[in-house]
């Protein structure tokens, strides 16, 4: 009977090459270049912030030598909740004449232009091809309304909710918070 594979042991069969000296600085309990680095600019001194002392590009070079080949944004910038995105409803945003049709679509299923429209590009497409995109936009539609039941979901839903609100109160198009 064999006992459990020590990481290097599973590396070597796996044909992994170790990483250069991080895993032996974490446990031989020596610090690593950025906790070194965040040491020397007077990061572990009692009562202040690590940060507060250091210069853009030392924290630059700190979270690089932590975090190599990743980068960070200030948390403000993003849309953490996809809350912004989905309120647009622009899944097919990649591809702007799909997008165009999944809006005829949708515009149809909510009453603001005529059915036909949503078969607009059965000819261009193909009768089977636009009849599987339809099916494509009704489950997307579906997923979009359970997570967000009264956003609008085109932009001619923002300009009718608009104009039925008369701008007051909640903001473009979405609904007035209770």
């Amino acid at each position: 009977k064999k006992g459990p594979l020590d990481p290097a042991k599973r590396g070597e069969m796996l044909g992994e090459t170790p990483l250069p000296d991080r895993d032996s600085d974490r446990h031989d309990g020596s610090k690593t270049e950025g906790a070194a680095a965040a040491a020397a600019a007077g990061g572990g001194r009692k009562g202040g912030a690590m940060w507060a002392s250091m210069s853009a590009e030392m924290k630059q070079n700190i979270l690089g030598s932590l975090f190599p080949g990743r980068s960070f944004v200030r948390g403000g910038t993003q849309d953490m909740g996809g809350e912004r995105k989905a309120l647009h409803n622009q899944p097919f945003e990649k591809d702007a004449e799909k997008q165009k049709r999944y809006e005829r679509f949708c515009d149809a299923l909510e009453g603001r232009v005529q059915p036909s429209q949503a078969y607009a590009d059965d000819e261009k497409m193909g009768k089977a091809a636009a009849a599987r995109e339809r099916e494509e936009f009704g489950r997307v539609y579906k997923l979009f309304r359970q997570s967000h039941p009264e956003a609008p979901s085109t932009p001619a839903a923002i300009e009718q909710a608009e104009k039925e609100e008369g701008n007051a109160g909640g903001g473009v198009g979405l609904p007035n918070a209770p």
